[in-house]
């Protein structure tokens, strides 16, 4: 149960500062429309790049991606 909580924890903080970043002054690393091209990016930096979008997902509008370290790891955005 302990491992739980901490895993929550850990992900509630993740959200949070990811939250925090992008309503500060965030640019985008990389500016594109094109999900294939994101993913390229996503390969390039080091990010792992195997994930599959939802439906609803693919739906939106695309706007770039930036790879951040967090807690010496690389996420994406």
């Amino acid at each position: 149960m302990v491992h739980q909580i901490s895993r929550r924890t850990s992900f509630d903080a993740y959200r949070e500062e990811m939250a925090r970043i992008v309503s500060g002054e965030y640019e985008i690393d990389h500016k594109s429309d094109e999900f294939d091209e994101i993913r390229n990016y996503l390969a390039a930096h080091g990010s792992p790049s195997d994930y599959t979008l939802t439906p609803a997902m693919q739906e939106i509008e695309a706007e770039g991606v930036s790879v951040i370290d967090w807690r010496g790891r690389k996420v994406s955005m």
